[in-house]
């Protein structure tokens, strides 16, 4: 499931040609049995695996207005 969030952390440094920055909102992929855990593939085709509370904050889709 696709899934926004805001990264608050970086682990390891950004590779060349990566473009994760702290503070930016990005989308990646909720891991299926467990929620607080996003994927995230860069531009530079690294692999990043976030934790909500951690290294990121989920990102809550609004209720649309009716």
């Amino acid at each position: 499931m696709k899934t926004k969030f805001k990264v608050t952390q970086l682990l390891d440094p950004v590779k060349s040609g990566g473009s994760l920055q702290v503070g930016r909102i990005y989308t990646g992929t909720a891991h299926p049995t467990r929620p607080d855990v996003v994927y995230f593939t860069d531009t530079n085709g690294c692999e990043w695996t976030f934790w909500a509370g951690i290294t990121c904050q989920i990102i809550k889709p609004k209720k649309a207005k009716l």
